[in-house]
């Protein structure tokens, strides 16, 4: 019963995506997304056997899919972008007898709850859970601010430094940086090139930094030329910090700037009014597996919530939320408890104030989507 109810829970969030014909260094699978981790998307093929490849592996017409996917909040994902512009088709050269792409199928954990062979190896004090994407530790969780020199910054290093370094000597000549634009400190972003600033703040749309990394991938403008494109995730790190104001530093005033609490007129948002009341009052006990002392800590009653998904995904018990459903919505019930009852949560500290859990019960009501439809 409780799986009918997981699957029931997925069928509303997400529509399933069609099988079509992925293709990756010229071998073809024939599968469906069925879910996007930073830079990794996970298929499934007609048998159900899921497996990962690297966005930047696909092909030109097979990212363009994967970001209006994206775009559309077709299957569920992990930094999920605002908005990411759809790119045309581009016909691809037709491949004779393409040979079958072979990948390792994900392989399920064979090991019991809790047994040593079941961690991978990690050094000590290292975080358990293993990063397939080397920025994923720059990226921003969901609700926090976009700073520059933490989240921006080194995205730029890895796929712009190529070019748009600071000067430096190579033998007899000097090697500016193209187009005069450096982008390896704050100052040279906001400084511009020789025909003006290339940040407009507050107007991503306006901005010329923003506009050359989400044109069509065969545009003799697309930023960068060669290499590995922006991911998805990574585009909307920079326009999200222009929207922010193109800010050094992500301060207190941008916090402020977001309302903690939604006029009686706004929609809820997940990421700016849910995920921070999470943040103060529930991640001590309910965040991601990590190290202490050589031990694995794990989340109180299996349940992480310091991300959209692992909200939705629920415990070993099951859905904890129930979308238009607050009264059946078993993490609503446990923070409007009365403040003796022995299972009220949070069970140190304040409990939640009226207007918090209001934001809560009004955020479900109106779907518990990750952001207002």
């Amino acid at each position: 019963m409780k799986y009918l109810l997981l699957l029931f829970m997925s069928a509303t969030l997400f529509a399933e995506e069609p099988i079509r014909t992925f293709t990756a260094k010229g071998a073809t699978i024939q599968a469906r997304a069925v879910e996007y981790k930073g830079n990794l998307i996970v298929l499934e093929n007609a048998q159900g056997q899921r497996f990962q490849v690297t966005y930047d592996i696909l092909s030109s017409e097979d990212q363009d899919y994967m970001r209006k996917v994206v775009m559309e909040k077709r299957i569920p994902e992990q930094g999920t972008p605002s908005q990411i512009k759809p790119q045309p088709k581009v016909e691809q050269p037709k491949i004779q007898e393409p040979k079958q792409l072979v990948l390792q199928p994900i392989k399920k954990e064979t090991f019991r709850e809790g047994s040593f062979f079941s961690h991978p190896p990690i050094l000590l004090g290292e975080d358990p859970k293993v990063k397939k994407n080397p920025l994923a530790d720059s990226l921003p969780i969901e609700g926090e601010p976009i700073d520059f020199n933490k989240h921006l910054l080194p995205i730029l290093n890895a796929k712009c430094n190529d070019c748009h370094a600071a000067p430096y000597s190579k033998g007899d000549r000097k090697i500016a940086p193209k187009a005069g634009l450096q982008l390896d400190n704050y100052e040279m972003v906001m400084k511009g090139n020789l025909n003006g600033e290339v940040v407009s703040a507050g107007k991503p749309e306006e901005s010329y930094l923003y506009e050359v990394v989400t044109l069509p991938t065969d545009d003799e403008m697309f930023m960068p030329p060669k290499g590995t494109a922006m991911t998805p995730t990574e585009i909307d790190v920079l326009k999200r910090w222009i929207a922010e104001g193109a800010r050094k530093t992500a301060s207190s005033d941008a916090l402020a700037e977001m309302p903690k609490i939604p006029n009686a007129d706004q929609p809820v948002s997940y990421v700016h009014h849910i995920a921070p009341i999470f943040a103060e009052n529930c991640i001590d006990c309910h965040k991601e597996p990590y190290v202490k002392n050589g031990r694995t800590i794990r989340p109180k009653a299996a349940l992480q919530l310091d991300t959209y998904e692992m909200v939705m995904k629920g415990n070993l018990d099951g859905t904890i939320i129930e979308p238009f459903k607050p009264e059946v919505s078993s993490l609503y019930h446990v923070v409007t408890l009365s403040a003796d009852d022995s299972e009220i949560m949070p069970p140190k500290g304040d409990p939640l104030s009226k207007e918090q859990t209001d934001t809560i019960k009004r955020w479900i009501l109106e779907g518990a989507g990750k952001e207002p439809a």
